[in-house]
């Protein structure tokens, strides 16, 4: 599982919030597993010049691939949720 690598986590019984830090679990998730949480980043065009790139940052999302993971209520579902929150 990809948790211990950020730190752990809490229910697992092996988080310790005094050797968590905060910025290193957001550069794993981020840069090892394209997963964002409070914002997410790119390069793209930018708007006012299309010969220049940019970095463009924007608010993160729930994390869930679809809407459907929200919404679908089959038991089925409810494992690939808590597996995907588990091992991304």
């Amino acid at each position: 599982p990809v948790y211990p690598q950020i730190g752990g986590w809490n229910i697992s019984g092996d988080f310790n919030i005094s050797q968590w830090n905060f910025q290193n679990t957001l550069e794993i998730l981020h840069n090892q597993y394209s997963r964002g949480g409070l914002f997410s980043w790119g390069v793209g065009e930018d708007e006012r010049n299309s010969s220049r790139n940019i970095l463009q940052l924007d608010q993160g999302g729930l994390g869930l691939p679809t809407r459907d993971y929200y919404l679908n209520k089959s038991k089925d579902d409810e494992v690939r949720h808590v597996s995907f929150l588990i091992f991304f």
